[in-house]
């Protein structure tokens, strides 16, 4: 409940939540464009704010698509509470702007 919180005032544009500051970076991405790869390591959870995003796996095709996430969703949150590496790549499906959160904010 309480990540589900946060996430939300983030996509809503707060950035000072309870007794610390929570400052997420924002990022712009052209269509197309790897925002990362399968494999890497975890660093951060995106929030979208505008645009769609493309999650995608690896496979015998080439990528498959496993969804799109929109404004007001969130990927990458495994990166807030384990250090491990990412299990599928994201990829603007349209522009998109983000805020990312990092587990050291």
């Amino acid at each position: 409940m309480k990540r589900t919180v946060i996430l939300a005032l983030l996509v809503a544009g707060c950035t000072t939540v309870g007794p610390g500051h929570l400052e997420p970076q924002i990022a712009y991405y052209d269509t197309g464009e790897i925002i990362f790869e399968e494999g890497v390591d975890e660093d951060c959870c995106h929030l979208v704010e505008k645009g769609t995003v493309r999650i995608s796996k690896a496979g015998d095709a080439g990528q498959e698509t496993l969804g799109f996430i929109g404004p007001g969703g969130f990927f990458g949150e495994i990166a807030l509470f384990y250090s491990t590496r990412r299990c599928a790549r994201a990829a603007r499906a349209t522009p998109v702007r983000t805020a990312s959160l990092s587990p050291g904010d």
